[in-house]
């Protein structure tokens, strides 16, 4: 299995783009991360945060 780690975003995203999965998870990861805190205290719930993020990620 190929190391992602060491990707850059921009790496990551065009490996996406050949059908990688573990480049979508990391990317997704990554994004989640990023976005969770911010989304959950905009909408104040868990649940429509992270539907946000999921929503977000099916346009990458």
């Amino acid at each position: 299995m190929q190391q992602l780690s060491t990707h850059t975003e921009k790496e990551l995203l065009l490996l996406v783009a050949d059908s990688n999965e573990s480049a979508f998870r990391q990317l997704y990861d990554l994004y989640d991360r990023l976005l969770m805190p911010c989304l959950t205290d905009l909408t104040k719930s868990d649940h429509v945060a992270e539907d946000l993020v999921q929503e977000t990620m099916l346009r990458v």
